[in-house]
């Protein structure tokens, strides 16, 4: 079977992003931060969830899930070392926004957050630019790795068309990933079961 998977900084869409493509291709869609739930706060609370992220999408890698993952937690080294592992049962996407101005994102988050907020609308504006200027650098950060290691990657720095290319990058790369024919007159076991995807 084949794991899609959409990764990338926060406040990208991504988690919506995944929502609207599970529902058009018919996928169940996993968020990976249930997996670093439980983790104490403190100097090794990263590490240790990207370890966490990347020991769990190995497992469902290796009992051949086929469903959507989104998360920020694997980078694009181990999304690429999985790829070179796992061939085209793991399908990885990456995007950012790294030409985006903080301010103008931070009033597009404010504008669109949820009624009675989010953890980020939460914070102070000062606090708010701050992150997003992290983010933006991370976006720089993420683009230029991804290109060196020949993972797609998708810019929404420009929310009236990124999100949309995001949308229909994912979209088109869940439905590249279907199952190969059956032989005629044959039973197609687990082993058999091969799934293509396209890069982008």
């Amino acid at each position: 079977m084949t794991l899609i998977f959409l990764g990338g900084v926060s406040r990208a869409g991504k988690s919506a992003a995944a929502r609207w493509v599970a529902g058009r291709a018919g996928l169940p869609v996993e968020g990976l931060d249930r997996h670093v739930a439980g983790l104490a706060r403190g100097e090794a609370f990263i590490p240790e969830g990207r370890e966490r992220v990347v020991a769990a999408v190995e497992a469902q890698l290796a009992a051949g899930h086929h469903r959507l993952v989104e998360g920020s937690w694997l980078l694009p080294e181990p999304a690429a070392a999985l790829r070179d592992r796992f061939g085209a049962a793991f399908g990885p996407l990456f995007c950012g926004y790294p030409q985006a101005d903080a301010a103008a994102r931070d009033a597009m988050l404010m504008a669109t957050a949820p009624e009675g907020g989010n953890w980020y609308s939460r914070q102070d504006r000062a606090a708010r630019l701050a992150i997003l200027d992290r983010q933006i650098a991370l976006s720089r950060s993420h683009q230029a790795r991804c290109a060196a290691l020949d993972l797609p990657y998708v810019d929404v720095s420009d929310p009236a068309t990124g999100l949309q290319a995001l949308r229909r990058q994912l979209l088109d790369l869940t439905r590249a990933a279907v199952p190969a024919p059956k032989e005629k007159g044959r039973s197609q076991g687990p082993a058999r079961f091969g799934f293509a995807w396209r890069r982008a």
